[in-house]
Parts: C-alpha cells; structure tokens; sequence
C-alpha cells in the first residue's frame, strides 16, 4: 500500500469511528440486527483502528455486554474501483489450490502482458480454460479477500462525494456474492468473478522495486481482486442495515 492509500485509508476508518461515536444508538441498531438482546446500559466501549495490522478488520468496536465487530471498510469517490486484496501468484495458486498448469500459464500471460501492456492478460485461446478453472474457486476467492482469518462481522461502504456511510453484515453480503457468481473473461481480458468483483494484473512500473517489469517477483506482476464499489452500492440498497450522512 502506498502512502497516499495508506492515508485515505486511515481517513476513511477516523471518519467512521467518529460518526459511530456521535451517534451511540447505532450500535443498538447493530447488536439488535444478530438477534441479541439490548440494554438500556448498552453501549460502546472502545474503537479500534485496526488497518495497520494487515487484517481485514479496519476498524474493531468493542461495545457493553461483550458485543464485539470487526470492520471492514471500503471508502471511494465516483464509481469506484477498490482492491480488496493482491498476492503474488504463486501465493495465489498455493492459497485456494490451482493445478500446476494452472500457475504455469497464468504466469505465462503475465509476463507477456508485462512485455506489452497492449495485449489482453488472458486472450480468447485461454479463457476456456482459466473460466473452467476459476469457476469452482470463485466466492471463495471473494470471500476470502473480505473476511481473511479474522472475519469481520460488518461491512461498511463510504462514499466520500455524497458523504454517505453503508453498514452490512458481513453474512448478508456474502450471501449476495454467493448467490450471484458469474465467471467470464472480459473484453479488455481481466478475469470477471461476479459484477462487481474482478481479477487481474496489478500493472504499475515499480520504480522502487529491485526486478525488471518481465521478472514474475516484480510487484507489478502480482495479481489483484478489486471491487467495483458504488455499482456494489446501487446492487445491494436492500441489504443495508444502517445509512448514515457525514
């Protein structure tokens, strides 16, 4: 993560702590949206930001009567187009169990994308094959990228133009990916897991990297799942559980 990411990052978890703090009932709202009791004593304790720590839980709420929620958030302006996570292939391949051919060809794409950033990552003559492979991985791939190891329970959109913050639950949101995975090869040649989840080469020159761009361990050759936020926004107005303005 660069350091301008970083900062809109930690912008983005400061803004939603801080309308959580001002506006307390919420978390009743939250709390109550599990089935779980609420007390007239229930509130926050403590939130935590939690971004720096490589997990997915950007934010932690540790709220009265032991309710506790990990955060993960996904802030943006215009249409959006976030990266929920990026590895390196071979981490890729290892984590979610492709074939070895699987690895072969895909670094084979992505170094000859690297030779010319005008040609498609994945042509036509192979997206049979990575559509057939890919497919079976595919909500793990997306879920994995949202809830990692530590398995936020809340996911939170915010759209810094209209100033508007979207809370889920995590489940409901996973339900909505689940049911809706749709592999295919676009035009442009990325890797289309649903509508609003893609995979493709991370691209950059890597100016402060040690390899050439043609080298797989160059950084622009690592692989990234993005999200396209505000068309995941306008897909899912029914699944939210709290909107709030800023």
């Amino acid at each position: 993560m660069t350091n301008t990411n970083a900062l809109i990052g930690r912008k983005s978890e400061e803004t939603f702590r801080d309308v959580i703090l001002e506006n307390p009932e919420i978390i009743k709202e939250i709390i109550a949206s599990f089935g779980k009791r609420i007390l007239k004593s229930t509130k926050v304790k403590h939130i935590f930001l939690e971004g720096e720590h490589k997990e997915k839980s950007d934010v932690f709420i540790r709220a009265t009567e032991g309710n506790n929620f990990g955060v993960n958030i996904k802030s943006f302006k215009g249409r959006g187009f976030n990266q929920v996570t990026r590895m390196s292939i071979n981490k890729f391949v290892r984590q979610f169990s492709f074939p070895a051919e699987f690895e072969n060809i895909l670094v084979k794409l992505t170094l000859n994308k690297a030779s010319n950033r005008l040609i498609k990552w994945i042509p036509e003559n192979k997206s049979e094959y990575i559509i057939k492979v890919v497919k079976p991985k595919a909500y793990e791939i997306i879920s994995n990228g949202l809830i990692g190891t530590d398995h936020p329970k809340l996911f939170v959109l915010i759209e810094y133009c209209n100033k508007e913050i979207r809370i889920y639950k995590m489940e409901d949101v996973l339900a909505f990916i689940k049911n809706n995975i749709d592999v295919s090869i676009t035009k442009k040649g990325v890797i289309s897991l649903h509508s609003c989840f893609t995979i493709q080469k991370k691209g950059g020159n890597g100016k402060k990297v040690k390899y050439l761009k043609t080298d797989i361990r160059h950084g622009g050759n690592n692989i990234q799942l993005k999200m396209k936020s505000k068309l995941f926004m306008d897909e899912t107005t029914d699944l939210v559980l709290k909107t709030l303005k800023y």
